[in-house]
């Protein structure tokens, strides 16, 4: 909860709870759509604990896709920054081995080769599908 109002500033009282227990309700019937950041609290390259608490909701609500995004152009709070592809299909690879669909989100990847071009980005992403 303490990361949801810190990332989502929520007006009023929300749960991590409640919203599981609603998109449970769904029964599958849903894309969950998920940003990963490289320097946020917390860094799901270096805290597995909290990867395996977000992949304990993921086999929870199961979805019927997962579709994955970083930043795409500079994030106003410093020291956030883009994960690259190849990091998003690591830390996703054991919900894909379970059957998961999951998709890393191809405009992102789009836009960000623009940025790069244009000397805007970031970072280097490597080349992203579907898996």
């Amino acid at each position: 909860d303490a990361l949801l109002s810190k990332i989502n500033c929520p007006s009023g009282h929300v749960r991590v709870e409640d919203i599981v227990a609603g998109m449970e309700r769904m029964e599958g019937s849903f894309i969950l759509q998920t940003m990963f950041l490289k320097g946020a609290e917390p860094d799901y390259e270096t805290d597995a604990a909290a990867l395996q608490q977000w992949m304990d909701i993921v086999r929870r609500v199961r979805p019927r896709r997962i579709m994955a995004y970083t930043l795409d152009r500079p994030a106003p709070p410093a020291g956030l920054s883009a994960i690259t592809c190849g990091t998003m299909q690591r830390l996703l690879g054991p919900l894909a081995d379970e059957g998961f669909e999951i998709q890393i989100n191809p405009q992102m990847w789009q836009q960000a080769q623009a940025f790069e071009i244009l000397g805007l980005s970031p970072f280097l992403p490597e080349e992203s599908e579907t898996f």
